[in-house]
């Protein structure tokens, strides 16, 4: 442990350092490394302060970088109603900034809650519309969960509005979904997985991430009307 500190010690000593020689506008980044030190240190109240510094000298630009590590922090050491309200005002703040939403995708999917994580991914795309990450995680939550819930609960597609309907969901896959939120109720919607991707590739066709997943798509044996290994095998290709 000794050498652990010492190895700490020496990292502190090299940031005060940089501190001194980084230009004014890149300093934000040695508070940021710093608080990540002190995460490591387990010094969250330290980390925290650092972190308060960085957000009063970092550049717009580069703001949306500090609000991740907030909110990160803030997961880690349990807080996810203070990291889903910074990632919220964030979100509000730079909506020009798709990592935030793909952040808060991430953030809620860690936590179970895939409908509200669908719900995120879908109000990201509508502002970032040629962001291929999101594209591909909406394609992959929604592909996950039409995979485990059993299909008895699946009632019938709607093809109006390309919608999966399904109800009476037992304890089971209601655990899936955020009991808290107001919008989720037993009545839930899940978008076709096959119509996102073709809604995918008609705004990002050149992303291998994309495509990557919709070779995911047509790759379940258990489901013999998308199911084709020749498809598969051309999408992969694209990518």
């Amino acid at each position: 442990h000794s050498a652990r500190y010492r190895r700490y010690s020496n990292s502190k000593l090299n940031l005060v350092k940089s501190l001194f020689d980084c230009p004014h506008n890149l300093r934000w980044r040695i508070w940021l490394a710093g608080s990540r030190l002190e995460i490591n240190l387990n010094n969250i109240s330290k980390a925290r302060r650092l972190l308060t510094i960085a957000f009063l000298i970092v550049p717009i630009k580069s703001k949306v970088y500090v609000y991740l590590e907030a909110s990160r922090l803030e997961e880690y050491v349990g807080n996810i109603s203070l990291s889903r309200k910074l990632l919220s005002i964030a979100c509000n703040e730079l909506s020009n900034e798709w990592k935030l939403y793909l952040e808060a995708v991430l953030l809620e999917t860690r936590q179970g809650n895939m409908y509200e994580a669908i719900r995120l991914a879908q109000i990201g795309l509508e502002n970032h519309p040629g962001t291929g990450r999101l594209w591909s995680i909406l394609i992959q939550l929604c592909h996950r969960l039409e995979t485990i819930i059993p299909n008895k609960f699946i009632k019938h597609i709607n093809n109006t509005n390309n919608m999966i309907e399904f109800d009476d969901i037992d304890n089971e896959i209601t655990s899936l979904f955020n009991p808290t939120a107001n919008s989720v109720n037993y009545n839930i919607l899940i978008p076709n997985k096959l119509d996102i991707f073709n809604n995918a590739i008609h705004h990002v066709p050149k992303s291998g991430e994309v495509w990557c997943e919709g070779a995911r798509c047509v790759l379940n044996p258990m489901n013999i009307i998308s199911f084709d290994l020749n498809i598969a095998q051309k999408y992969l290709l694209y990518s």
